[in-house]
């Protein structure tokens, strides 16, 4: 199931690219110019367990904005950030659970220049 997760993630990550590279022009993905984008920009995972318990979530990769990014982790106790410094577009950051319940909890990506962005975590029981 996590390579399925991966590779899903890889393939969206190649969609973005490829959807912000034919937008014309020859700037590269840190030039500031392009849109702060994060693939998956949301994770949401479903557990049958109304605990929730600790488990692997996803990997996230970003584009555009200016490099170097910056993670913001709102619940370190809930979530982990396997580095909330990123350097290259090509460096997928985890995000594990560490278990508990949470819905739409808002990790902040900050660019050099200032402009964020969100990724949107949850984990649910299900039926929830």
């Amino acid at each position: 199931m996590k390579k399925h997760r991966f590779a899903l993630s890889m393939l969206s990550m190649a969609a973005l690219l490829s959807l912000l590279s034919g937008c014309g022009g020859g700037g590269s993905m840190s030039d500031g110019l392009t849109p702060l984008a994060m693939s998956p920009s949301e994770i949401k995972e479903v557990t049958a367990d109304k605990t929730c318990p600790a488990t692997a979530g996803a990997v996230v990769y970003m584009a555009g904005g200016t490099l170097p990014l910056t993670l913001r982790n709102p619940a370190p106790d809930r979530i982990a950030l396997s580095t909330t410094y990123v350097t290259r577009f090509d460096q997928g950051v985890s995000i594990d659970f560490k278990g508990g319940c949470l819905d739409n909890l808002p990790v902040t990506v900050i660019d050099s220049a200032g402009l964020s962005a969100f990724i949107s975590v949850s984990y649910v029981a299900q039926g929830s």
